[in-house]
C-alpha cells in the first residue's frame, strides 16, 4: 500500500488499490460458523457510498466563497486543479471551460505561467473586466511577472526579482514541504480506514453468501443480503456513473463467484444489470421525442431567421454602397459643374473687357494702353483651370486653415494684425489665411493676380486687390505693415524676382515686423523628386538653407526654420536595423513644407 499512499503521488490508482484489497480478501481465512450449525448474527457493514466519500474527502476542496474583494492569499492557497477551478469561480464568477481549463492547467504545471499571471490573465481579460473583481496586492506582482518575460531586459527584471524575493521563496518552499508532509499523512490515515472499512464490508458480504450457499441461513438473511444489495443499487443510482456501476458488477462478481451458487449469481447479476439499464435509459432518454421535435423546429426557425437576417443585412449593405457610389458620382458632377461656371465666368469678363477694347478701337486706332489691355487678358487665360488645381491637389479650406493657425502666435507677439500695422498676404490665393485672421479679429489684406481667387475672396467679403504683387509692394510708403506673409509663392518666383520681393518686404515692414514665408520642402525626397512637380507654374524647389541665406542677406535677422507636416507615421520603414530605419523615414516621410521666418531689426 506504501506506493499508493507516497506524498509525492499527485492521484491515487483506483484500479491497483481495489486490486489489492481482493488480494488481501482472498488471502485471509472464511470464517467458519459456530457449532450448532446457527447462523451467527450479521454485523452492519458501513454503506459502500460512505466509505467512497471518506476515501475522497481528502481530495475535496471547499469553494471559494464568492466575494466582490479578495486578497490575494485567498487564491494562492490552493493548488493545481483547485486553484485553476477557484480562480474562475471568483474572479469571472464561472465554472472554468474545458478549453480554458487545459490550458492553464497545462501552464501551471509545466512552470509556464505563475499563480499571479494565471490570476493576472483572468481578472483583466474582456470578462474579467466587466465583472470588475478587485484583488488587492495583484497589480504589483502581475506587472512584475509580465515585465520579466520582455526580451532581454525581463531576464535581468526575473533575476533581480529572484535575489529580492530568495528569503521569501524559502520560506515558502519550508512552508510548502510541512503542508505537503501533513497532507501525505492525511490522505494515508485515511486512505487506511477506508481500507479497513471496505475489508470488513466485503468480507462481511463474503460470508453471507456462503452460508446462503451451504443452505445455512434463514430467509430473513436472504432478505438482508438482497436488501443490502438493493440499497447498494439504489445509491449508485443516485450518484453512481455507468462506468463505475460496471466496476461495482466485477468487484462484486469476484468476491462472489467461489461462494454463491449460480441461481443466486443469476439474480444479482440481474438486478445490477437492472440498475445499469435504469441508467443507461436516464441518460438517453432525457428528452421525449416529442420535445427533440419541437427542440429541431425551433432550430430550424432560428436558422431560418438568421438566413433572413443575414440577407436583409447584405441587401442593406448593397443599398448603401449603392448610395455610397451615387453620392460620389453626384459630389464629382457638382465639382465639375462648378469649375465649368467658374470658367464661363471668367471667359464672359474677359470676353466682356475684349469688347470694350474693340468699341474703344471703332472710333480711332488703337493706342498702347488698349494694346496692354488686351494683352494683358492672354495672362488670365488659365486663372480658372489653376483655381480648379488649387481644389483639387492644395486641400480643404478647413485643412489649410487648421495647418496655417502655428502662424498666429508669431503675429500677436509682434502686435501685427491692428489698423496701423496690418498683415499683408502675397498670393493670398483663396484666402484662407485672410479668413484665419479675420476669425481672430486681426486687419489682413491680400494681393494676388488670379482674378477667379481675387473674385471668390471679394465674395467672401475678404479685402483682396487684383495686381502683382511687387508692384503694389512698391507702391506702399515706407514702415507701414506688421507683417508680410506668402504661402507657397516664393517656388514660382525667378531668383531676380524673389530678391526684389524680399527687398521690398523689408522695406514696407516696420521695426519688429515679421516676415513669413511657406515652401515645399525638397528635404523631403518624394516631395523633391516627385511632389513638387505636380504644380505645371512651380520653378524649382529652395532648399531651407538656400531660403534661410537669401532673406538674411536682403536684411532681415533672427531667420529661422520651421519644419511642417511630415507623413503619417504608418508609412514609415520598420523592418530593419532602427539607425537605418530612422534615417529612411526622415528622408522619405519628414517634413513635407518648411517655413523661413525673419524679422525686420
Amino acid at each position: 500500500m506504501q506506493s499508493l499512499i507516497a506524498a509525492n503521488n499527485p492521484e491515487i490508482d483506483v484500479d491497483l488499490l481495489m486490486q489489492r484489497i481482493r488480494e488481501e480478501i482472498a488471502q485471509r481465512p472464511t470464517d467458519s460458523a459456530p457449532p450448532g450449525g446457527s447462523v451467527r448474527p450479521a454485523q452492519p457493514a458501513p454503506p459502500l457510498n460512505d466509505m467512497l466519500r471518506a476515501l475522497t474527502e481528502t481530495a475535496t476542496v471547499a469553494a471559494l466563497p464568492q466575494k466582490s474583494v479578495y486578497a490575494l492569499r485567498d487564491f494562492l492557497d490552493y493548488h493545481d486543479e483547485a486553484f485553476i477551478v477557484n480562480a474562475y469561480r471568483g474572479v469571472l464568477r464561472r465554472e472554468p471551460d474545458s478549453s480554458g481549463m487545459t490550458d492553464f492547467l497545462g501552464k501551471l504545471r509545466h512552470g509556464d505561467y505563475t499563480k499571479i499571471e494565471i490570476l493576472g490573465r483572468l481578472r483583466f481579460s474582456p470578462e474579467g473586466r466587466r465583472h470588475g473583481v478587485r484583488i488587492r496586492g495583484l497589480i504589483a506582482p502581475f506587472a512584475l511577472q509580465t515585465a520579466c518575460r520582455l526580451p532581454v531586459l525581463g531576464y535581468g527584471i526575473a533575476w533581480l526579482n529572484f535575489i529580492l524575493r530568495l528569503p521569501v521563496l524559502i520560506r515558502n518552499w519550508q512552508r510548502f514541504e510541512a503542508h505537503s508532509a501533513f497532507r501525505a499523512d492525511q490522505n494515508h490515515r485515511v486512505l487506511a480506514e477506508s481500507i479497513r472499512q471496505m475489508s470488513g464490508f466485503l468480507g462481511q458480504l463474503q460470508r453471507d453468501a456462503s452460508q446462503l450457499a451451504e443452505g445455512k441461513a434463514s430467509q430473513a438473511d436472504f432478505c438482508d443480503l438482497r436488501e443490502k444489495i438493493q440499497q447498494m443499487q439504489q445509491r449508485t443510482d443516485e450518484k453512481a456513473s455507468q462506468q463505475q456501476l460496471t466496476d461495482l458488477s466485477q468487484q462484486l462478481q469476484d468476491a462472489l463467484a467461489h461462494t454463491v451458487s449460480q441461481q443466486q449469481l443469476a439474480e444479482v447479476q440481474q438486478q445490477l444489470a437492472e440498475a445499469r439499464q435504469q441508467v443507461q435509459d436516464a441518460l438517453a432518454h432525457t428528452a421525449s421525442q416529442q420535445q427533440l421535435a419541437e427542440v429541431q423546429q425551433q432550430l430550424t426557425e432560428a436558422r431560418q431567421q438568421v438566413q433572413d437576417a443575414l440577407a436583409h443585412t447584405a441587401s442593406q449593405q448593397q443599398l448603401a454602397e449603392a448610395q455610397q457610389q451615387v453620392q460620389e458620382v453626384l459630389g464629382d458632377l457638382r465639382r465639375q459643374l462648378f469649375d465649368h461656371k467658374r470658367t464661363l465666368l471668367d471667359q464672359q469678363r474677359r470676353l466682356g473687357l475684349l469688347l470694350e477694347e474693340a468699341r474703344k478701337r471703332l472710333p480711332a486706332p488703337l493706342n498702347s494702353e488698349q494694346l496692354n489691355a488686351m494683352l494683358n487678358e492672354d495672362e488670365h487665360r488659365l486663372d480658372a483651370m489653376y483655381a480648379t488645381f488649387e481644389d483639387q491637389f492644395r486641400g480643404t479650406r478647413e485643412d489649410i486653415k487648421q495647418r496655417q493657425r502655428i502662424y498666429l502666435p508669431l503675429i500677436q507677439q509682434c502686435q501685427a494684425g491692428t489698423d496701423h500695422a496690418p498683415v499683408l498676404d502675397v498670393g493670398c490665393g483663396r484666402g484662407e489665411w485672410l479668413e484665419l485672421l479675420r476669425d481672430q479679429r486681426l486687419v489682413g489684406r491680400g494681393v494676388d493676380l488670379n482674378r477667379v481667387f481675387v473674385q471668390q475672396c471679394l465674395e467672401d467679403h475678404l479685402h483682396v486687390i487684383e495686381q502683382d504683387a511687387i508692384a503694389y509692394l512698391r507702391s506702399l510708403p515706407h514702415h507701414v505693415l506688421g507683417a508680410i506673409t506668402g504661402f507657397h509663392i516664393i517656388e514660382h518666383l525667378p531668383i531676380r524676382t524673389l530678391i526684389a520681393l524680399f527687398d521690398e518686404a523689408l522695406r514696407v515692414l516696420q521695426p519688429g515686423g515679421v516676415a513669413i514665408f511657406e515652401t515645399p520642402n525638397p528635404g523631403n525626397l518624394l516631395v523633391g523628386s516627385c511632389n513638387f512637380y505636380l504644380d505645371p507654374t512651380h520653378r524649382n524647389p529652395l532648399p531651407a538653407p538656400l531660403s534661410r541665406y537669401l532673406i538674411e542677406a536682403r536684411g532681415f535677422v533672427r531667420a529661422e526654420i520651421i519644419e511642417l507636416h511630415p507623413f503619417d507615421v504608418g508609412n514609415h520603414f520598420s523592418d530593419g536595423p532602427p539607425a537605418t530605419m530612422n534615417r529612411l523615414n526622415q528622408h522619405f516621410f519628414g517634413p513635407q513644407d518648411y517655413a523661413v521666418v525673419a524679422y525686420k531689426a
